[in-house]
């Protein structure tokens, strides 16, 4: 446990107000595997209808990154919140034994919204549609940081790591796929410079 994980978690854990439940499973949802995967099939076919191969190309990989989150789990080997330090939730953990650092929630999210913040920045023009975007992704991001700690199900550390192991990998996928994009336009006979 670091330093101002209970005491974070507990401050967090004392907020009341009507709807935090439904604000907590709404988060929940937002960083499940259900709602990465239904947010990113979205994406990918308005892509898919744009013909942004290489940006299907960043999603796949967006979502083939967050399959990496349980080796970094064990590799860290960091417990999750036990219910003699917080209150955790009955549907707070995860599998029995499963470790909590980086939240995979979070990773998951910080991945594929971050990955919408990205391909809206580089394609959309109609600013409501942008401004939305630039909106509603980190605050999906939020929220499901903040509902994982909230249930008991993560520390704060452990969503701190899941946001940026998740923006570091995506940072190193979009780099990645630039690089080969401004390759393949640069050989001889593809429409780039030679």
């Amino acid at each position: 446990v670091l330093p101002g994980d209970v005491a974070a978690t507990q401050a967090l854990q004392r907020i009341e107000f009507s709807g935090i439940d439904r604000l907590e499973r709404a988060g929940y949802a937002l960083g499940s595997q259900t709602g990465i995967y239904a947010v990113a099939t979205a994406a990918i076919i308005a892509l898919a209808l744009a013909r942004k191969i290489t940006d299907i190309a960043l999603i796949m990989a967006a979502l083939a990154l967050r399959s990496t989150n349980p080796w970094i789990k064990e590799l860290i080997a960091s417990p999750r919140p036990p219910p003699d330090l917080v209150h955790v939730a009955a549907n707070a953990t995860g599998d029995p034994g499963s470790y909590g650092f980086p939240s995979g929630h979070v990773m998951g999210a910080a991945l594929i919204y971050g990955t919408l913040i990205y391909l809206a920045r580089a394609h959309i023009r109609r600013p409501h549609l942008y401004h939305a975007i630039y909106a509603l992704a980190p605050t999906a991001i939020a929220v499901t940081a903040l509902s994982r700690i909230y249930s008991g199900a993560h520390w704060p550390s452990d969503a701190v790591g899941g946001l940026l192991w998740g923006c570091a990998l995506l940072f190193a996928v979009i780099v990645a796929l630039r690089s080969v994009e401004r390759r393949m336009r640069q050989r001889p006979g593809s429409g780039g410079e030679a």
